[in-house]
Parts: C-alpha cells; sequence; structure tokens
C-alpha cells in the first residue's frame, strides 16, 4: 500500500459507508461492520463523523417486541430543500 495516505484510507471509507447507506436505506452499525469489512471502532468514528456532518442520521428499524433496547440503524439524511439526486454528485466526486 505504498503511496496511498491516512487521509485517502479515511476517504474511501467515508465514500464506502456512505454508498452503503444510500444503497440499503436504514442500515444497523453491525451490518455496516460486515458489509464493509471495517472494524467497530472505525465504523462508530466515521458514523459519528458523518452524523456531525449531518449527512446521516439515526432511526428505529422496527419496534421492539418484548424487553429489550429498540433496533435503531442509521440512514442518509436528504437536507431540506434539496432532492435526493444531488447526493450522486457528492459520491462520485469522492471516488
Amino acid at each position: 500500500m505504498e503511496g496511498i495516505t491516512n487521509s485517502a484510507v479515511r476517504t474511501r471509507n467515508l465514500a464506502m459507508l456512505l454508498d452503503r447507506l444510500l444503497d440499503g436505506g436504514t442500515i444497523t452499525r453491525a451490518d455496516l461492520v460486515k458489509v464493509t469489512g471495517l472494524s467497530k471502532a472505525t465504523v462508530a468514528r466515521l458514523v459519528t463523523e458523518l452524523e456531525l456532518a449531518e449527512l446521516i442520521e439515526t432511526r428505529e428499524i422496527n419496534p421492539a417486541e418484548g424487553p429489550g433496547r429498540r433496533s435503531r440503524g442509521l440512514g442518509y439524511r436528504v437536507p431540506r430543500g434539496t432532492y435526493s439526486g444531488s447526493v450522486l454528485v457528492c459520491t462520485v466526486a469522492t471516488r
């Protein structure tokens, strides 16, 4: 991996998470770990970064049936006054 910087890897990983969120609608953090092959810590750090940038949001996936926590997932946050077609331009430009 000579010549690849940490910044380039971070950018690639962010783009990969956004692509998964755009493709899959709502997805859990655990599923992001499975489909991307990234560590839990890396997914957590990138998710926090995307949430702070207001690009993604936390969503309830399904109501709890019985005891335990409700399932929570992540999804792309469409900013008010925009249309989802603008997202594709952004994700393509990061590759």
